[in-house]
């Protein structure tokens, strides 16, 4: 039997870039109002990369600009702000962690690695990044 998890006032659909947009209704979610367009300067601004590999079935086309490879955790460490993060390469332990944080009422944001998605991987399916799930949640 599937659990459903709900957490009352959260808002999840809408936003123009992944990233921003996911960090923006987590800390609206905590009272805190800023714009995607700030939060992704704050993250390093907006930059453009086109990236098209033979072992690629499409490209990739990126739309913001960061020296790190953080770029959430570099926003949140110029807000002040405490961001926990886990990563795994276990499914099924980032599955269970991620219902413990819901079922406190807290939102998180999730990564599942581009890798592991058909759309991003070679002609003999197999990832050209490896695997990984990571949480990023404010407390």
């Amino acid at each position: 039997m599937t659990e459903t998890l709900i957490i009352d006032e959260f808002h999840e659909f809408g936003g123009k870039h992944c990233e921003t947009a996911s960090l923006k209704k987590l800390l609206n979610f905590h009272e805190l109002s800023i714009s995607e367009e700030m939060l992704l300067g704050l993250g390093g601004g907006v930059g453009f990369i086109y990236w098209y590999m033979r072992k690629m079935p499409s490209p990739f086309i990126g739309t913001r600009y960061s020296n790190s490879e953080n770029f959430l955790l570099t926003i949140c460490k110029r807000l002040g702000a405490r961001p926990t993060v886990t990563e795994t390469s276990s499914p099924k332990k980032e599955y269970a962690e991620l219902k413990a944080t819901l079922k406190t009422g807290e939102p998180a944001i999730c990564y599942g690695d581009m890798g592991i998605f058909t759309l991003f991987c070679s002609s003999r399916n197999r990832p050209l990044w490896r695997t990984c799930f990571r949480r990023v949640r404010t407390r």
